[in-house]
């Protein structure tokens, strides 16, 4: 009997084809798991991209210093920029006689005027000029210290060090 070249793969698939069956199937559930990820992690990138795009509102562009400068030097004012001081890892905290204090930390403190406000492309009123004893809380942070407008909280801003705080461990 002649085997022919047809003839080999017919008898080795015959053979083992339980096998060639099963690598199959972990192929096709493994192609399944890959591209559904990816198709996830796209969706996903879309949606953070999406939603990271609504809060920046009319914000173009950033400069980040991390120090002082005097702004009006660097950038002319009728540009449309807004100058600001941020700070990302204040304390706030509300004291009522009687009570213990609540705080809030880790949160973003941001010095500004009143242009900052025009930056928001959703703000239904304009925001009405503050005092230099005023301060806007978020609606997280108000509930997080249990406050309401009119009470009176303590702005903590933190200090800058020469190295990182847990550098002698």
């Amino acid at each position: 009997m002649k085997l022919s070249l047809l003839r080999i793969a017919f008898l080795s698939f015959k053979h083992s084809w339980k096998i060639g069956v099963s690598v199959a199937l972990g192929v096709g559930v493994a192609t399944a798991v890959i591209v559904g990820a990816l198709l996830v992690g796209d969706s996903m990138r879309g949606s953070l991209r999406g939603l990271t795009l609504e809060r920046l509102g009319r914000i173009e562009a950033m400069l980040y210093p991390r120090q002082f400068f005097d702004f009006a030097r660097v950038v002319p004012l009728e540009s449309g920029y807004s100058p600001l001081i941020f700070f990302d890892k204040g304390v706030i905290e509300r004291s009522v006689s009687g009570q213990a204090v609540r705080r809030s930390g880790k949160i973003q403190i941001i010095g500004c005027d009143s242009t900052f406000w025009q930056l928001d492309e959703y703000l239904s009123e304009p925001v009405s000029e503050l005092q230099e004893d005023q301060v806007v809380l978020n609606q997280s942070a108000a509930e997080e210290l249990g406050g309401s407008v009119g009470d009176l909280v303590t702005v903590r801003l933190p200090i800058e060090q020469a190295g990182p705080a847990d550098s002698p461990l």
